[in-house]
């Protein structure tokens, strides 16, 4: 494409005005975070390995492309996130060590009825009976578990 010896100030705004725009948009979109979970962790937690949060904290606090990596341990309350994850931003639930995050409460270990979007990796649940209650969900991701 060849473009004329003479760009217009008008032209050269409106070019700058739409590359704004775009960049600013990029700027809004979704910031996935990771966070690190502990059987011992706490709501007060900030997240961090060395102050995680509880399970029961990631389940509530978790947003569409959030990542909760699980700490190795038992813990004793199941994976159920309160919000869904979104095409390109699913809500993972990662193993530090795969298969070094146990499940260990009452059935069941993963309770996502009605979630969508949400994926569980390397996750271990000991004498399950009913491992996941999923009905209604979709865009469910299960690995290494």
């Amino acid at each position: 494409m060849r473009f004329g010896k003479h760009i217009t100030v008008a032209t050269v705004s409106r070019i700058a005005a739409v590359m704004v725009m775009c960049l600013g948009w990029v700027g809004l979109e979704a910031q996935a975070a990771v966070y690190y979970v502990s059987p011992t962790g706490t709501a007060g937690g900030d997240g961090s390995p060395g102050n995680p949060w509880s399970l029961s904290k990631a389940n509530s606090d978790l947003t569409p492309g959030d990542t909760a990596i699980l700490m190795n341990g038992s813990y004793s309350t199941p994976i159920a996130p309160s919000h869904n994850g979104s095409a390109g931003l699913e809500i993972t639930y990662q193993a530090q060590n795969s298969r070094q995050a146990v499940l260990t409460t009452s059935n069941p270990r993963i309770n996502i009825p009605g979630r969508s979007y949400i994926t569980v990796d390397g996750v271990k649940a000991e004498n399950a009976g009913r491992w996941i209650l999923g009905t209604g969900a979709s865009h469910i991701t299960i690995n290494d578990c």
